[in-house]
């Protein structure tokens, strides 16, 4: 008897073990659960979960990208707005992003998910690929003997496509292009810079580009060594063009004649490049739980556009795929942080090691930034989330489809 009292009292004072450590672990199991049994308000609530969206109700189909959206909070704006002869009253669209209805969104996203074309448009008059440009190519001019425009159509000369320019220029003379037929060249108000990027191939000469008026003046020249292999130029000196004053860009040399081959010709302003984005601004109470410091991941789906090539590719014609994305994340109150950061898409390596390969198939990319510092009880803009359908430290036009935006926050780090 004295046994099985003894187990007996063994026996309840397990299930009170028992009982104690349940309750424990369920008061312990995190500070949201222990709120809610104590009946107190948890100031992290909302924050625990990093897989919610913090900008779900702010897609990309809730933007405004007329000027007056320029610096509006909680939807899709234009950057370059702000940027002298860059509203669309009075300027040139840099930029466009277009609802692309005949793509299917990543099979992991419900199908009503919009898809966007995000594109930094190319300048060059006629998209630069010179296919059926004609001889002389458009807005060219011939200057001095030996001068000559030739289409070129041999298979073994073609740099992409299948039509390349050929140029050949005798001594003192040059082919031109007058600047001022740019797209974004109709009516400036200010002066715009350029930077100017061409693939080419000739003799193992050099030949210079000119910045006229001052042709042949060796401050206004800089000089390319072509080779036998179709390189990616981009010419070593800005452009600049002051509105309503004839500027042309000459190609030739004052040695002996050479010729060489010329294609896809891409232009961009250079110096509004680091406004050439998609943001949303965001104040504090635009997410979905007020924005406040810590660690955030800024996720975006990309593909390359369907319909295009990449301008590397043998097949490529204007207008071209992005090769690359740049995704970047900053905190503006009360000091600047974030982080920014490049992505290949064309199925390169990136500087890691990691590839983006998203020639054929979606590829979410996710930015990190660890403890943003953010106001969290200011009235005014906190955070800029941005989208470049280019590598800031190397532009090139392009376009890239996207979708699906997202904001996670991390209460504990990643």
């Amino acid at each position: 008897m004295g046994c099985r009292r003894q187990g007996g009292r063994r026996h309840r004072f397990a299930i009170a073990c028992w009982a104690l450590g349940a309750v424990a672990a369920g008061l312990l199991s995190g500070c949201q659960q222990l709120s809610d049994l104590l009946g107190i308000t948890d100031p992290w609530a909302g924050y625990y979960d990093a897989s919610e969206n913090f900008i779900a109700a702010h897609g990309l189909d809730q933007e405004d990208l007329t000027t007056a959206g320029y610096q509006r909070n909680a939807l899709w704006t234009w950057a370059w707005r702000g940027q002298s002869d860059a509203s669309d009253s009075t300027g040139f669209s840099y930029m466009t992003l277009t609802r692309n209805t005949t793509e299917s969104p990543p099979s992991s996203l419900p199908a009503s998910t919009p898809v966007y074309d995000l594109e930094l448009l190319n300048l060059y008059p006629g998209g630069g690929d010179f296919e059926g440009a004609g001889v002389p190519p458009a807005n060219w001019t011939a200057n001095g003997t030996g001068v000559l425009f030739t289409a070129q159509t041999t298979s073994a000369l073609i740099i992409h496509g299948a039509e390349s320019m050929q140029i050949d220029a005798g001594s003192n003379s040059y082919a031109g292009f007058n600047l001022s037929a740019l797209l974004d060249q109709s009516s400036p108000t200010a002066t715009h810079t350029y930077n100017w990027r061409f693939f080419a191939k000739g003799s193992s000469y050099a030949f210079q580009s000119f910045y006229a008026p001052d042709i042949f003046n060796q401050n206004t020249s800089a000089y390319v060594t072509l080779s036998t292999s179709p390189v990616d130029y981009l010419l070593p000196r800005d452009l600049s063009v002051p509105p309503g004053t004839p500027t042309i860009l000459a190609f030739g040399s004052n040695s002996p004649i050479q010729n060489f081959i010329f294609d896809d010709i891409r232009v961009f302003r250079s110096e509004i490049k680091d406004y050439c984005s998609l943001r949303l601004l965001l104040r504090p109470g635009d997410a979905s739980h007020p924005l406040r410091d810590g660690f955030y991941e800024f996720t975006l789906w990309v593909r390359k556009s369907g319909s295009r090539s990449f301008v590397s590719e043998q097949a490529a014609k204007a207008p071209y795929a992005a090769s690359r994305v740049t995704l970047s994340m900053l905190s503006l109150l009360p000091n600047p942080t974030g982080n920014q950061h490049a992505y290949p898409i064309d199925g390169s390596a990136d500087i890691d090691g990691s590839v983006y390969d998203a020639r054929s198939a979606w590829v979410r990319l996710a930015l990190r930034a660890s403890t943003l510092s953010i106001n969290s009880s200011s009235t005014a803009t906190v955070m800029e989330i941005a989208v470049f359908p280019f590598d800031k430290d190397n532009p090139d036009p392009g376009s890239v489809e996207i979708a699906d935006p997202e904001l996670h926050y991390y209460k504990d780090g990643y």
